[in-house]
């Protein structure tokens, strides 16, 4: 079956239970991705499989996108302050949506990042820089991210200090990522603001 852009296919008459396997060929380019979804549902792959529902539809969703993706390149930076950081010592960070249009963006295949948390490592300095990691985006806009903490347990925004002495910093900072195509209209191309204007530390606020 061919469909255009826009077009779809209804198959009618199915039974409850009936599986189906859905596969999309690809064209003569490679210069595009693909993002697929069954009843709403991302899945990996150009290929996907469903059964039909009782009393219900399935549907199944394939969006070719032919911008080569943008690849951001996020970081962030610790800072202690008191004394250096220590072989001994370990903080753990967190990359998130930062609002609803982001979030719906990451649900539907189109932005992707990391899905572990990031650990800085040990430099033997009072502040360090670190990756968050690469995120990629598949269609032009504005994206919001929020970075934080992960509190060790029994760690709260009211009850800061932890078992160790530290007071640990749970402020989010705001990255804000635009996305838009290259003169050519062949990439997607992407520029970063970060917004650290509410972390504890002061030399860290306009950083």
């Amino acid at each position: 079956v061919t469909l255009q852009g826009g077009e779809s296919l209804l198959v009618e008459e199915l039974p409850a239970g009936t599986k189906y396997v859905v596969k999309e060929v690809k064209g003569n380019s490679d210069n595009y991705s693909t993002v697929v979804s069954v009843d709403g549902s991302v899945q990996e792959g150009d290929e996907v499989s469903g059964e039909i529902p009782k009393n219900d539809t399935s549907q199944v969703a394939f969006k070719n996108i032919f911008l080569k993706p943008a690849q951001v390149e996020l970081k962030g930076r610790k800072t202690l302050i008191g004394r250096n950081l220590r072989p001994e010592d370990s903080f753990k960070f967190q990359l998130t949506g930062g609002n609803d249009e982001t979030k719906k963006a990451i649900e539907a295949g189109i932005v992707k990042i990391p899905e572990n948390s990031i650990q800085v490592q040990w430099k033997g300095t009072d502040r360090q820089e670190f990756p968050l990691g690469s995120i990629e985006i598949l269609e032009e806009g504005i994206y919001c991210f929020h970075v934080n903490e992960k509190l060790p347990e029994g760690v709260t925004q009211e009850n800061p200090v932890g078992i160790d002495g530290i007071r640990y910093d749970s402020h989010k900072a705001e990255i804000t990522v635009t996305v838009k195509a290259n003169e050519e209209e062949t990439e997607l191309t992407s520029t970063v603001t970060y917004d650290n204007s509410t972390a504890i530390a002061e030399e860290d606020k306009n950083a």
